[in-house]
């Protein structure tokens, strides 16, 4: 590794069978991401990875774009229960005109910490 390169927390895959028992809805679920003071609604298209302290996610149909620092809800709907998961946005990625990848830094909370400890269990 070169000394300009930050040392990436090792990430881990979100096999949707492995995780099926945590009934997630995507139709329900959404993120709410806010610009200059501004919500901007997108919906929760999948959770690909996460990793300690983050997760990347793909959106769709968002109100406007999504830009690197924006701050975010992301709220995740399951069979049993819910997740008000509260960060910023670390990266983006368009993947077509109305859909995006999007790497979340969380803040750490309880809801951050059980829905990470849900997916990797």
């Amino acid at each position: 590794m070169s000394t300009n390169e930050v040392p990436r927390a090792p990430r881990l895959g979100i096999d949707p069978a492995r995780i099926a028992h945590l009934g997630l809805d995507f139709t329900t679920s959404e993120c709410c991401i806010v610009q200059k003071g501004q919500p901007s609604v997108a919906k929760l298209v999948s959770i690909t990875n996460v990793s300690v302290g983050g997760i990347k996610i793909a959106i769709a149909e968002a109100t406007s774009t999504p830009q690197m620092n924006d701050s975010l809800v992301l709220k995740v709907v399951g069979r049993e229960r819910s997740w008000n998961i509260k960060g910023r946005i670390a990266w983006v990625q368009g993947i077509s005109g109305e859909q995006w990848w999007i790497g979340i830094e969380f803040a750490f909370t309880a809801d951050a910490t059980t829905f990470y400890k849900a997916l990797t269990e």
